[in-house]
């Protein structure tokens, strides 16, 4: 494992950081759209999981950043004790980029087939 004070860490950082300005601005361009009807723009999946991955991204990028200008130890226990909240964010992406998948007409049976894991897979919580 790479120190957290390396260069590719921060450049990373600054470029999840970038990505999230633009996909809350993307946000709430969609909310002014809906004018500001929270429970209209919700109804839709989709934006829940972009919602979940805007709140996930800073609660990931923050602390461990924070940390390793203080100390490179703390932010790799940090690191280690938002590994469940990182597993989360990375199901949430998997889960956005089924809809990318779904753009794409050879691609389209294997989403109902995956679609339909996932509605087995909620059915047992």
């Amino acid at each position: 494992r790479e120190p957290v004070e390396s260069v590719l860490y921060y450049a990373l950082s600054a470029a999840g950081v970038g990505t999230w300005v633009y996909f809350l601005d993307v946000e709430i361009s969609e909310l002014r759209y809906d004018r500001w009807d929270f429970r209209q723009h919700f109804a839709s999946f989709w934006n829940v999981v972009d919602a979940i991955n805007l709140v996930l991204v800073p609660s990931l990028l923050i602390p461990t950043t924070v940390l390793s200008l203080v100390d490179g130890q703390a932010a790799r226990a940090a690191a280690d004790a938002l590994l469940p909240v990182s597993s989360l964010a990375q199901l949430t992406l998997a889960l956005r980029m089924l809809q990318y998948v779904s753009l794409y007409p050879s691609l389209g049976p294997l989403l109902v087939t995956v679609g339909g894991m996932i509605q087995n897979i909620i059915q047992f919580f």
